[in-house]
């Protein structure tokens, strides 16, 4: 029983391997990474930037070349770095949207190629990948499938971020919300207009034709922090600071915010020779 037991355990793990090496490795949505492969730099010699068919090579101030692809109709992007004067692989990753996922790595100039390595998602035990399960499932909105260049459909925005207010981890997601489902749309004026009613500020007159789902999840536990219908997203993020983070001094705790950025940059600023 116990050795039954032991087999199960090890396939569900070896599964669970599997599946999150398949998000990235062999995603038919990601470009395929030859490592080997080198950069013929000499079509890019006179040119910082050339874009066609999705793939656009940036060449940076110093050392790198960056060749960043894009597959027709796909959320994600491979970075690809290269050495500006041999061509050779010098490492790169994955983006989803707007933010990086998976191990990054980097290798160094020298001749023995130290590689260097962050791991973007270890700040995130809820995977982006169950992310995009939990929106399939909760909204009928595949984050994967249902991207589109130019933006049509959905119109769909991921991020991530630590937030600073509870120090953990938030992913907010986006998109137009579906004609169908605009039949039960109530609009909340309150919602639309909270920057007015907070700051004092002047609400904007011009809205968005359709409104938008405004999702922001917990990336620790998957748990919804809030989710709301709108058509103004500047209001948005403001409105979850004060109704469900519970945060009441925005501005003196902004203010303090940047005095400690700009001591800890005069900090760097002085330690550099």
């Amino acid at each position: 029983m116990k050795n039954i037991l032991l087999l199960v355990a090890c396939t569900l793990c070896l599964v669970a391997c599997k599946t999150q090496q398949l998000s990235l490795e062999n995603n038919p949505y990601i470009y395929k990474l030859d490592t080997l492969q080198k950069l013929n730099i000499s079509k890019f010699n006179t040119k910082d930037s050339i874009s066609a068919n999705g793939t656009k090579i940036e060449r940076s101030q110093l050392y790198y070349y960056y060749l960043t692809i894009t597959l027709n109709n796909s959320p994600y992007t491979r970075v690809i770095v290269y050495d500006n004067k041999t061509g050779e692989y010098r490492g790169g990753g994955v983006r989803f949207y707007s933010f990086e996922i998976g191990k990054w790595v980097a290798y160094n100039n020298e001749p023995e190629k130290t590689k260097e390595i962050w791991d973007y998602d270890q700040d995130y035990p809820f995977s982006y990948r169950d992310l995009i399960e939990k929106i399939k499932k909760e909204y009928k909105v595949d984050l994967e499938k249902d991207f589109k260049i130019p933006r049509g459909g959905r119109d769909i925005s991921v991020s991530r971020g630590i937030w600073r207010e509870i120090s953990k981890p938030v992913y907010t997601v986006e998109f137009r919300i579906s004609t169908k489902e605009q039949k039960n749309f109530v609009y909340d004026k309150e919602l639309d207009n909270y920057k007015y009613k907070y700051y004092g500020i002047m609400p904007s007159v011009i809205h968005r034709p359709d409104p938008y789902w405004h999702i922001f999840i917990d990336g620790n536990t998957g748990e919804t922090l809030m989710a709301k219908q709108a058509y103004d997203r500047n209001n948005i993020d403001l409105y979850f600071r004060v109704k469900v983070l519970k945060r009441t001094t925005l501005e003196e705790e902004d203010r303090k915010w940047k005095e400690q950025v700009e001591e800890l940059n005069k900090k760097k600023a002085d330690t550099i020779p």
